[in-house]
């Protein structure tokens, strides 16, 4: 008996491949540390009945993708980092706009609001100032190389990690 191969399948399971960077050296790095305590972090659920739950401030903000598996220890995916000096609620909204094919055209940015519609959660800090935003997002950046993101600080002094995902 013959088996034949189903590309169809093998196609959409490998759409779902990712890498990630996972590098403790980065992590330990007391120079990447961010001084904020950590209940200061919020999250909701990425869906637009969530608006209200943003903050109005500036910040930073990262995309977590948590499988809902309800027997299962939390597991989370860190694929984006941004930071906004505009309210945080008006930056959360602008990504439903460019998941929905309008606004910017980032293909690996839509490609994963929409891969993973349900997953995603939103998460956020308000920040007091411009500096301690873009110190942060860099810092953030630096230290995990989220996939998504392709301006990595680092990779200016470090070419290595501007391909990270590209290579092997």
């Amino acid at each position: 008996m013959a088996i034949d191969l189903d590309f169809a399948k093998k196609g959409k399971y490998g759409l779902h491949i990712r890498k990630f960077f996972l590098f403790p050296e980065f992590w330990a790095d007391v120079k990447k540390d961010i001084d904020v305590n950590p209940s200061n972090w919020k999250f909701v659920e990425f869906e637009k009945s969530n608006l209200h739950k943003v903050s109005s401030e500036k910040g930073i903000y990262a995309f977590v993708l948590h499988p809902k598996y309800p027997s299962l220890f939390q597991t989370g995916y860190l694929f984006y980092v941004g930071k906004t000096s505009r309210p945080l609620q008006t930056r959360f909204l602008e990504y439903f706009t460019e998941r929905d094919g309008n606004g910017k055209y980032r293909s690996l940015v839509r490609e994963f609001l929409r891969l993973y519609k349900g997953h995603l959660f939103f998460y956020f800090l308000e920040l007091n100032t411009k500096n301690e935003v873009d110190l942060y997002e860099k810092l953030l950046l630096n230290t995990f190389v989220p996939y998504v993101n392709t301006d990595i600080p680092q990779a200016k002094i470090d070419p290595d990690i501007k391909y990270i995902y590209k290579s092997f």
